[in-house]
């Protein structure tokens, strides 16, 4: 791998991305139009002293933070299916390792942006978060490590699949999510469910927050989401590797893009 081809290939999707108008509306119109959304139902729960608001804001703020350094990793890999341009870049020496590299330090140079932008608003309009800034700098890593083990799991489906299934790219994140509860205890639901939450990195990660926001340790489920975002990264490694290599064996690759 070499530094250089891939800050090539970040430049490009910047210059990419800035030339896309739906995706500014995408990544930080409906984000911090949301947070404003449940900032004021927060700012209503205060009247009868419930923390009910709180939570659901800073998960909000969490869950769109995950979704965009999720998806916009995955979306500019479909990007270059959709223009037909990824044979160029393979031409001219680019790796499997250096492409993903490449598409997961985009994702998350677009996502800070996007995550300083919601916490701005958060802390100004709503209720200061300085108190816990080193916490969050904790959840907001791990949140993007996770969510980097999925794109890399996306993205391997999604070669080994097919353009056909670009949809992948919305949608996976939104089941994880749904499967974490991010606004539940994990006591509180059917035994069922727990056995399915707790495979979920999500899951602790939310419970991480929603014990900051109730000032009880947090650091146990940080820990446990961490543990879990390993075996994700993995498996998604795993996955994109025979997703990509079969890819091109079978010729799916040409037909792709």
């Amino acid at each position: 791998m070499k530094l250089k081809r891939i800050k090539t290939l970040i430049y490009r999707d910047y210059l990419i991305f800035l030339k896309s108008k739906y995706r500014w509306l995408e990544f930080f119109y409906f984000p911090i139009t949301s947070l404003i959304i449940w900032g004021g139902f927060a700012l209503w729960t205060k009247e009868f002293a419930s923390l009910a608001g709180r939570i659901a804001l800073v998960v909000n703020v969490f869950w769109s933070y995950a979704y965009v350094v999720q998806s916009t990793t995955n979306l500019s890999i479909n990007e270059d299916a959709w223009h037909s341009e990824i044979h160029h870049i393979f031409i001219s020496g680019i790796g499997k390792w250096e492409y993903i590299i490449s598409k997961t330090l985009f994702g998350l140079f677009i996502s800070l942006a996007n995550l300083f932008a919601m916490l701005f608003v958060m802390h100004f309009l709503f209720f200061q978060i300085s108190h816990m800034i080193l916490e969050i700098f904790m959840l907001s890593l791990l949140t993007a490590f996770i969510s980097i083990s999925l794109a890399l799991l996306i993205a391997g489906l999604f070669f080994t699949l097919g353009r056909d299934y670009a949809w992948l790219s919305w949608s996976v994140l939104q089941f994880f999510i749904l499967l974490s509860f991010p606004l539940s205890p994990l006591e509180m639901l059917p035994p069922s469910l727990q056995a399915i939450a707790k495979l979920m990195p999500y899951a602790y990660l939310f419970q991480a927050i929603r014990n900051l926001i109730f000032n009880k340790p947090f650091l146990e489920n940080f820990i446990l989401s961490f543990e879990l975002g390993i075996f994700y990264l993995v498996i998604g490694a795993l996955v994109y590797k025979f997703g990509f290599d079969f890819s091109r064996k079978s010729g799916k690759f040409a037909k792709m893009f």
